[in-house]
């Protein structure tokens, strides 16, 4: 083994996730007028992958199916499933094609070996409550972006990337269906999303 040579693809790897800038915007980072696509205001990969590990370990004793689903495996899903978008960037779901998604699988197979592409597949098939439980919780770390900003950002940046409440539940519902648990809070989190759309008053607000 040549321990530079891992090191340098080691930074090299490191240095391509701080560079992705997502369509999502980070609360303590926006300034009064800044635009929602302005790179300064938007998250990076690291720090979206930094948050599921947060999410995952304190969402996963609420789920309803906690004995089924391996906390372990999607920890390790997780922490590869965007390996990708260090070579595409990031594309909204709301402009993510067919193509983009196959083009995508291809890139992250010649990156990772064969064990961990086996895992990385199974997040993107979702045939197992491990990678129901993995994609809900990648949802849910956008959900948790928009709710800590004020509404009217949260709101600027849903109509910026075509994020209207009924085609965010057409993309997401059904990764959070298969868990009573789940389902009941997703309803709540959808809920707090229209009344951010509408400019009504906040119920789920931190400060």
């Amino acid at each position: 083994m040549d321990n530079k040579k891992v090191i340098i693809d080691l930074l090299r790897l490191v240095n391509s996730y701080w560079k992705v800038k997502r369509a999502t915007v980070i609360n303590d980072r926006y300034v009064d007028g800044a635009a929602i696509d302005d790179e300064k205001v938007r998250e990076n990969l690291v720090e979206h992958v930094g948050l599921l590990p947060i999410l995952v370990s304190f969402m996963h004793p609420y789920i309803s199916k906690t004995d089924s689903v391996s906390l372990e495996r999607t920890l390790a899903m997780l922490a590869i499933h965007d390996i990708g978008e260090t070579i595409t960037g990031d594309i909204p779901t709301s402009k993510k094609t067919e193509q983009n998604t196959v083009d995508e699988i291809q890139i992250v197979k010649g990156m990772l070996t064969e064990k961990q592409f086996e895992l990385y597949m199974e997040f993107e098939d979702r045939k197992t409550e491990t990678a129901m439980f993995a994609k809900a919780m990648d949802c849910l770390a956008v959900f948790v972006d928009d709710l800590l900003l004020p509404s009217e950002v949260a709101a600027k940046r849903l109509a910026r990337w075509d994020f209207g409440v009924e085609k965010t539940i057409g993309y997401t519902e059904k990764y959070f269906l298969w868990d009573e648990n789940l389902s009941s809070i997703y309803k709540t989190l959808m809920d707090e999303y229209r009344i951010i759309v509408n400019g009504e008053t906040r119920i789920l607000l931190v400060r």
